[in-house]
């Protein structure tokens, strides 16, 4: 099926000295075939010259006139090989031609592109092109020539990627315009257009021959991604990532009265910047190329990108689905560049897919790079950049070979506060694993202590707390009953209290009771208790008490009077000999039995 394309396009050729010097006038219909032996012929009758090594062919094939296709029938090398990325091209100097058809092959995503700059015309500013994919060797045709102009003829291979070889096998030179052969074109070959804006295009068919518009046909529309662009069945697209992209209306033809032709807009979408600052924390953005390409708060230049079994889950852990992502590549331009704000740091998870050693740079606001991750081949790597939240940040990613950003994410900021809630007594043991906690300034209604167990008066001696904890150490904590309370932490490494005898608990777990010293007590309604023979169960954040006090076999001895350091009361007057025999509530009353809770005895503050 014979692929067109006819348009009005400046020409990008129209100063190429490469072009020939010498005219040649066809008068009847040829079939030329591009082999070395004939390209050789062409370039010495001086109507075609080459550039690059492309008369050196690897495919053995060539065309089938019975078929009118390239097929694999060949013995020998008789292919033209086309290469832009090489620099590869052939062009000729004709005239009397009314049409060009070039047969060609390459392998999927590649394009045999004709072009046709009027040599006639002194400022040679105008051109007619046709491109079409003709991987399984099927013909790529440029009509709309006038046959009575001189024209200058460019054939090239090209791709999107960044292979572009291609094959071409011969060139059918017409010389009369058929009766059936038609022209499609767009009222735009190229549109410029924003994130989010829609743009009719309006095709026009006419017959070659004549110029004459056919009416009441059908077009079919498609969009080469849809990423960047679609378009609906009335050819009206709308833009939806930065990128270039090719809209094409495709005739398909009625059998003996309208061949086939089709047409293409070529669509550059451009991106509004937007500074992003409505992050969650600890959220994973997953930067997959369909992302990147539509989000507004990222700019991914370039147009290379690749799909790996491997991304990161929402969690920020290493995935083995599949997703396609953006590359970064500092040689060829690829970088990628994110607009924030209102955020302090932002958490970057890089990966290569090399075998070599490779880095990733990113650059605050135009300013010096900075790398900061570093691959071993085949790696992934996490990175965060440090930032400030009352600043814009324009941050541009380079690399130093093709490395890729799987995800992005906003670190939960630590907490300046940690949240307890104590016991129905009032009492609780505490401690953090990983902060230091400020008891230095007042907490109100609430202090820390420290416990340790004092042989001579076989009781626990708690003595009050007012420094920095470090972490990995335990208090007890005495408030409200089922009091809440948030304890501030601090930047500061801490102390660890002396004579402290508290075992932090930093993870879940069961402690097992021990057989010999020291021997733990736990905390338990305002008491320190023996352990059970099977352990005791401890959530993280608590402590345990570890002491020399062996555990005693009745169970009103199990328990351990407290006492409380230098502390005052109500009844330091009374008498040393009143003191020593006598029990106290908090007012000052004897009392003859006591139960659960707090008394004075000689002079400091007891737990029944």
């Amino acid at each position: 099926m014979a692929l067109l394309l006819c348009a009005s396009v400046s020409s990008v050729w129209a100063a190429d000295t490469n072009y020939p010097a010498t005219v040649k006038t066809f008068t009847e219909e040829t079939l030329w075939y591009s082999n070395a032996d004939n390209v050789s012929a062409a370039k010495t009758a001086g109507w075609v010259t080459t550039d690059g090594n492309g008369t050196t062919a690897s495919k053995k094939a060539k065309l089938n006139p019975e078929t009118d296709k390239v097929d694999d029938s060949a013995t020998s090398y008789v292919a033209y090989r086309l290469k832009a990325y090489s620099n590869r091209y052939l062009y000729a100097y004709v005239s009397g031609v009314a049409s060009i058809t070039g047969y060609y092959q390459a392998s999927s995503g590649r394009t045999l592109k004709i072009t046709a700059t009027d040599a006639d015309d002194a400022t040679n500013t105008s051109s007619i092109t046709s491109a079409g994919s003709a991987g399984d060797g099927e013909k790529v045709t440029l009509s709309g020539l006038d046959n009575t102009k001189s024209y200058y003829i460019l054939f090239e291979s090209y791709s999107n990627g960044s292979g572009s070889d291609g094959y071409l096998y011969a060139v059918r030179f017409t010389t009369t315009a058929s009766t059936t052969a038609t022209t499609l074109t767009l009222d735009n070959s190229t549109l410029t257009m924003d994130m989010g804006d829609t743009q009719a295009l309006t095709p026009t068919l006419t017959f070659n021959n004549d110029g004459s518009t056919i009416t009441g046909q059908t077009f079919t529309w498609t969009s080469a991604d849809e990423s960047i662009a679609t378009v609906d069945d009335n050819g009206v697209v709308t833009a939806k990532g930065k990128g270039t992209v090719d809209i094409t209306a495709a005739f398909a033809g009625v059998d003996g009265k309208y061949d086939a032709s089709q047409a293409t807009c070529a669509v550059t979408v451009n991106k509004t910047v937007t500074y992003k600052s409505d992050f969650t924390a600890g959220e994973v953005i997953q930067m997959t190329t369909s992302y990147t390409n539509s989000a507004e708060w990222i700019d991914a230049t370039g147009s290379d990108s690749k799909e790996f079994s491997k991304s990161i889950d929402a969690d920020g852990n290493e995935s083995s689905d599949k997703g396609k992502y953006h590359l970064i590549k500092t040689a060829d331009k690829n970088d990628m560049t994110l607009y924030v704000e209102g955020i302090s740091a932002l958490k970057v998870y890089g990966y290569t897919n090399g075998s070599d050693s490779r880095t990733m740079s990113y650059s605050l606001n135009d300013g010096d790079a900075t790398t900061f991750l570093s691959f071993s081949g085949n790696d992934l790597q996490t990175g965060t950049i440090e930032l400030d939240a009352s600043t814009q940040y324009t941050i541009k990613f380079t690399g130093s070979n093709n490395v890729f950003i799987l995800a992005v994410q906003v670190p939960e900021e630590e907490s300046s506060t940690v949240d307890v809630t104590l016991a129905s007594s009032g009492w609780s043991t505490f401690s953090s694993a990983d902060k230091a906690i400020d008891f230095s300034t007042e907490i109100v209604g609430l202090k820390a202590y420290t416990a340790a167990y004092n042989v001579t008066g076989d009781n626990v001696t708690m003595t009050e707390f007012t420094g920095i904890l470090a972490a990995g150490n335990g208090v007890v904590l005495i408030g409200e009953a089922n009091g809440k309370y948030s304890l501030p932490v601090s930047t500061e490494t801490g102390e660890k209290p002396e004579g402290n005898e508290l075992v932090a608990v930093t993870e879940a777990k069961t402690v097992a009771c021990p057989t010999e010293a020291p021997y733990f007590y736990a905390l338990s309604g305002g008491k320190f208790l023996a352990f059970d023979e099977a352990g005791c169960e401890f959530a993280a954040g608590k402590a345990y008490l570890s002491c020399a006090r062996e555990y005693k076999s009745s169970s009103s001895a199990k328990a351990i009077d407290i006492v409380f350091a230098d502390d005052a009361t109500a009844i330091n007057e009374v008498s040393a000999a009143q003191k020593s025999a006598k029990i106290y509530n908090l007012q000052g009353i004897e009392v003859q039995n006591p139960t659960n809770g707090l008394y004075i005895k000689n002079g400091k503050k007891i737990i029944k």
